[in-house]
This record gives C-alpha cells, sequence and structure tokens, in this order.
C-alpha cells in the first residue's frame, strides 16, 4: 500500500501533465477549470478573492489558488474533514503585520451528536461596536471522481436561530496543468445572515482583509502537513524494505 501510494504521488501527476482540459474534465468541472486556467496561469503560488453582494443578506465569496503541492496527495489529506483542524488552524487567527483579525476562528472539529461528516464551527466576531459568538454544524461531503477532480462540499442547512442562517461551501482541487507538483483550487463560499446589521458592518473591504493573508497561512499549514505525510511514508517505506531485506537473509541463511 505505502509503495502504491507512492508512486501515484510521484508519476501520475507527470503522467498526466500537459493533457487537453477538454479531454479530461467535463461539465461543471471544465468550465471551473477554464476559469482556473485564465487567471493562475504563470503565478505560480498565488491567491485571488472576489466578493459579491447577492441581497436578501447574502455574500458570495470566490478564492482561487494555486499552490505547491501534489494532487494525489492533496486527495488523501482533504477526504478527511476530521483532521482538517489539526492541520489548518497553526496561525489562522494572526495577521502577519501582528495583532489578530475581527473574524476569529475559533475551532472546527466534530459537530457532537451528529454524523462523523458532520462538523461544527465556532467564530467569534469582534467590531468596534458588535461583538458575538457564532456557533453551526456543518454537513461535509467528498468525493474524486476519475478525470482527478476533488471535490469538497459543506453545507450549513437554512435555521432562522442562528446569525449564520444559510451557508453553502464548495471545494475543487486540480492539478495545475502548467507545473506537475501544483494544485490549482476554486472555492466558493455563499453565505447568509440573519442579522442586516451584520451583513451592513461587514464591508468588502474588510472581509477581504480578513480573507488574503488567512488563506496563504492555511496554504503554508496545508504544504507542512503535505510534507508530513510525505515523510512518513518515506519513512515507512524505509522501514519495510528493511524488514524485508532482514527476513530474505533470515531465510537464505
Amino acid at each position: 500500500m505505502i509503495r502504491v501510494l507512492l508512486i501515484a504521488i510521484f508519476f501520475i501527476g507527470p503522467l498526466t501533465f500537459g493533457i487537453p482540459a477538454s479531454e479530461q474534465y467535463q461539465g461543471d468541472d471544465l468550465k471551473i477549470f477554464e476559469r482556473l486556467q485564465k487567471t493562475l496561469t504563470g503565478h505560480g503560488e498565488a491567491s485571488f478573492s472576489t466578493l459579491s453582494r447577492l441581497g436578501d443578506k447574502t455574500v458570495a465569496i470566490e478564492l482561487m489558488v494555486s499552490l505547491d503541492g501534489n494532487a494525489q496527495l492533496s486527495a488523501e489529506i482533504l477526504q478527511r474533514p476530521n483532521e482538517y483542524w489539526r492541520w489548518a488552524q497553526p496561525g489562522i487567527n494572526d495577521k502577519p503585520q501582528g495583532g489578530s483579525y475581527r473574524l476569529k476562528i475559533l475551532s472546527l472539529n466534530h459537530a457532537p451528536s451528529k454524523p462523523e461528516n458532520w462538523l461544527q464551527l465556532q467564530m467569534a466576531i469582534h467590531l468596534p461596536f458588535l461583538k458575538m459568538n457564532v456557533e453551526r454544524d456543518f454537513e461535509v461531503t467528498t468525493r474524486k471522481d476519475s478525470s482527478q477532480v476533488h471535490t469538497i462540499k459543506a453545507t450549513a442547512p437554512l435555521s432562522n436561530d442562528s446569525q449564520l442562517r444559510q451557508a453553502d461551501i464548495l471545494i475543487k482541487s486540480f492539478s495545475a496543468p502548467d507545473r506537475p507538483q501544483a494544485i490549482w483550487m476554486y472555492v466558493k463560499a455563499t453565505i447568509s445572515v440573519r442579522s442586516r446589521v451584520l451583513y451592513e458592518a461587514l464591508p468588502e473591504r474588510l472581509i477581504a482583509s480578513e480573507t488574503k493573508d488567512r488563506i496563504e497561512q492555511v496554504m503554508r499549514n496545508y504544504q507542512k502537513e503535505e510534507n508530513r505525510i510525505k515523510t512518513l511514508l518515506a519513512d515507512s517505506f524505509i522501514l519495510e524494505n528493511r524488514k524485508k531485506s532482514q527476513k530474505s537473509r533470515q531465510t537464505n541463511r
């Protein structure tokens, strides 16, 4: 199993490098990939974000991210939602220039009394004239299809009892066509809040400033998690080969 995963990590990505997108993806996946290609090609590691107000106290945030990484290993990491918080949280509330964000992510753990694919998000909002804590449960589903697209969907169903009235998050991960060991990610979050005061108190500039540097921190944390797993796999591979070699020498005596 370890040998198979190592082969997948280091060879399958390069083998698919250069295949036209129209031969790899279909439907919405192809449309999203073409948008990523137009935005991210030639940028190396980068992130781009846009925010739209849709009315009815609803905002949509779109992110396009390019980072060094391995698509095969990305699938292994992203299909384990209950481990997201462990590797994603270091430094997630700390601004690079010092201080902390006004929108603080406190935890993202298994939702009590829910199936294992439900996560509970706890946040704190600290604005000069508005302070509140928000707790919301999300159902998370993951899927990897034969075209090497990894899809994550997180949904907080409609609830008029919560300040976060409803949320739908879509994440798609692709192999970057311009760099064999790189990943392109597309994220779209559609969020509805209950309070008009909260909706109006979150201007586009604030949301942008609370998003970009934090995304880059999560990207760095993700890369550390990839490197950690690669080291574990390599160590396990070496240990497995040593055991086989010792067994072979004992058999030949």
